[in-house]
């Protein structure tokens, strides 16, 4: 038998010696005319444009790619709804290609090929006879690697179909391999509705499915007819999206699974799991655009794979089928974000820094943006107008805290990715060598670990007196005197945390040399601070704030607003008898402007103002009579003393409200609720990404208060929407709102 192999290599080796590169349309102006002018072992070449043809391959040894790997350029359509490609004889090569609308089937492989890459399938379906078959792929015989592909939105039993038994009659070894795939939203109706089905794998089959995404409700593997003990399956470094693992095989053992992430599906044969498997986890996926897929910065699933394994950058590999020095970053566009750049394209031991301009000039949906600014120790250092940057160039590195505002020319906020590349900062990195009293020092976190506040400056704790973030603020208790429990919220540490990727401004109460962050020895999940978005109160924020802590809150207080000359600079939805409100102090030329509050209270959710309210002396440790004044102090406790009357009427804005979509993700239905102050007409509408209109939920005279409506991710049709991104807005006579939602099957 290994005779036979020898000698079937070494022909196919001479052949190639004499090999010929036949180009489309250069030398034949179809696929198919260059296929049956070709001899075996000859490569041709694909020109970009598509290709509106059916081809079969009759001739052993064949390699077919695209002129220059782009699979969105060199599109292969088939006539009258076939196959793709139907090769009858075995293929050597196959790559760059996108196989669209086949409806039997895109690829089929009679004797198999040894490696398809790089390729996309979309919108293809398995009709017809033969019933096994793959939407994708069927291929009856392995594949030696099949890697870097994307199946998206086909219809079929199975997406890909491999059948691990040769059809000829010989049970040689079989090492296969599985990688770098994504599988997103394909719809598989088999009994084990599966992406991937590998069957028929023999005594002989040794495969490996690594760094894999699988994404989807009708998602995953299917295993079925490992014969005996002999054969092996790893399946390591993969991620499960509302996908799973259905295995028919009489020797389950034989089949490993590890280091691989499971969200609301799983093994469904319970049987015992392999090492560092995270379940029930979210892997944080980027949902839009060219990202779709990637891997936000804060993802669990990076460098969680198999420890002995490596991505490009050297550290250890990531989960999923993008294990690339590539991370997504989000922003948001409804204020300012405090962040780091823990990947720069620079050696990842030092921190000198990287122009940061052109990671910015990458964000999604780039062109939706207006204005951006980038404030560094208190001061602009760089901002985009009108298509320019000013400066043209912004040195940033690791270590520091950058505040981003982006101003879209939409009047709603949207979220933003951008994808950041190169190395992280080594986590021992001494930030520098000197720290002092009295002095903000803006700091990145750039451990993969989220920590709380304590554990992350480990011994170094005792130092730190302040520490502002994005949605909360620390400071270390002087002098309780007079304040018995519950504490002020800024002087408590739960739910503060340190994030990847995020920034912070710290003080220190002494010198001291030589800080870093200390390091975990495993990805820390922890629950963080939850500041619930304000239904009634809308406020602009600021790159920076002043505190106030509101202690003995009336439990029937569902808001407050803080306002300065009649303007609201601050608001908390209530959930507690404590609460801090992060103030955005206005400008102004004035002196000595207190801040008043107004609170909504009761079930009728009437707005009352707060005519007097007491102010914690530190010095006396007495609560006093006074106010607190605008732009005065970093923080301040109070408590109510008096809350005057009711009022018939919100008189806060339009109080027109659009809450988030629950839940969201989703999958196959939505609800959606806003609240409005008065009985008025209302529009409820869905969109899709390119504005098109997808479904009308409501139009028409509502009450006031509280709204719902379920959206069951139909069009005006009743026809079942794709996976994808949506908007709904929320129309009155004079407001419109509209947020994002994600349909993921």
């Amino acid at each position: 038998m290994k005779k036979n192999i020898l000698i079937l290599i070494m022909i196919t080796f001479a052949l190639s010696l004499f090999s010929t590169v036949i180009i489309v349309p250069d030398h034949y102006s179809t696929i198919q005319a260059a296929v049956n002018a070709a001899s075996t072992g000859d490569e041709i070449m694909v020109r970009n444009g598509t290709y509106t043809e059916s081809i079969t391959i009759n001739i052993y040894g064949l390699i077919l790619y695209s002129e220059n790997g782009s699979t969105q350029c060199t599109i292969i359509s088939p006539t009258l709804g076939e196959h793709c490609i139907e090769a009858h004889l075995h293929m050597t090569r196959l790559e760059g290609f996108t196989f669209t609308n086949a409806t039997n089937g895109a690829l089929v492989f009679q004797q198999g090929i040894s490696e398809l890459k790089n390729c996309i399938f979309e919108d293809n379906e398995k009709n017809g006879l033969p019933l096994i078959g793959g939407s994708a792929i069927t291929a009856w015989s392995p594949f030696d690697e099949l890697s870097g592909c994307t199946f998206k939105n086909n219809v079929g039993s199975h997406t890909v179909v491999i059948c691990s038994d040769y059809i000829l009659g010989y049970n040689p070894t079989v090492n296969e391999v599985i990688k770098n795939n994504l599988f997103l939203d394909n719809t598989n109706t088999a009994n084990y509705p599966k992406d991937l089905s590998i069957m028929n794998a023999s005594s002989n089959y040794c495969g490996l499915i690594e760094n894999n995404t699988f994404v989807g409700s009708s998602g995953g593997i299917h295993i079925v007819g490992i014969l005996n003990g002999n054969a092996d399956l790893i399946i390591k470094n993969n991620i499960f999206y509302n996908a799973g693992i259905s295995n028919e095989t009489y020797y389950p053992d034989n089949v490993a699974i590890s280091y691989c992430s499971f969200t609301n599906a799983g093994y469904q044969n319970n049987y015992t799991w392999g090492n560092g498997n995270l379940v029930n986890t979210d892997p944080q996926f980027c949902p839009e655009g060219p990202y779709e897929c990637y891997l936000l910065e804060s993802s669990p699933c990076i460098d969680t794979g198999d420890p002995t394994m490596f991505d490009l950058d050297g550290t250890r590999s990531d989960m999923g089928c993008y294990p690339t020095t590539t991370e997504i970053k989000g922003l948001q566009g409804d204020g300012y974000n405090w962040v780091s750049f823990p990947r720069l394209d620079r050696n990842a031991v030092t921190n000198e820094g990287e122009n940061i301009v052109p990671y910015m000039n990458q964000i999604y949906s780039f062109d939706d943006i207006q204005e951006i600014n980038v404030v560094f120790g208190g001061n602009t250092v760089l901002s985009y107008n009108n298509s320019l940057w000013s400066p043209a160039k912004l040195t940033v590195c690791s270590s520091n805290c950058y505040k981003i505002d982006i101003d879209s020319e939409s009047e709603e906020d949207f979220d933003y990715y951008m994808p950041m590349t190169g190395t992280r900062l080594v986590e021992d990195y001494v930030i520098q060598s000197n720290f002092y009293t009295n002095t903000d020092y803006w700091l990145g976190y750039w451990l993969l670990e989220t920590r709380d506040i304590v554990n992350a400056f480990g011994s170094l704790w005792n130092n730190v007196e302040t520490i502002s973030a994005e949605d909360w603020y620390y400071d270390k208790c002087s002098n309780n005197r007079g304040i018995d429990t519950p504490v002020p919220v800024s002087w408590s540490t739960s739910g503060k945390n340190l994030e990847y990727g995020k920034g912070y401004i710290i003080t220190f109460n002494t010198n001291f040399t030589n800080f870093c962050w200390t390091p975990s020895d495993s990805r820390e999940i922890t629950e963080g601070y939850d500041r619930i978005e304000t239904t009634y109160f809308t406020y602009n924020e600021l790159p920076s704030y002043e505190v106030i802590d509101v202690l003995d809150i009336p439990s029937n207080v569902v808001e407050i607003g803080v306002f300065q000359e009649d303007v609201c600079v601050g608001a908390i939805a209530v959930q507690d008898s404590c609460e801090q409100i992060l103030v955005y102090t206005q400008p102004t030329s004035r002196e000595e402007i207190p801040f008043t509050f107004e609170v909504i209270m009761g079930r009728e959710l009437l707005s009352s103002p707060v005519l007097d309210y007491l102010v914690y002396n530190e010095i006396t440790g007495e609560f006093e009579s006074g106010n607190v004044i605008a732009g005065q102090h970093k923080d301040s406790i109070i408590m109510f003393e008096n809350i005057g009357e009711p009022q018939n009427e919100i008189s806060i804005n339009e109080n027109i409200k659009l809450h988030g979509n629950y839940p969201n993700p989703f999958n196959p239905k939505t609800n959606i609720s806003f609240s409005i102050p008065s009985e008025q007409k209302v529009t409820l509408t869905i969109y899709n990404l390119k504005g098109q209109k997808v479904k009308e939920l409501m139009n028409g005279n509502l009450p006031a208060g509280e709204q719902s409506v379920v959206w069951e991710g139909k069009d005006e049709n009743g026809k079942q929407v794709a996976s994808g991104l949506y908007f709904y807005k929320l129309k009155t006579g004079k407001k419109e709102i509209s947020k994002k939602m994600l349909l993921l099957k």
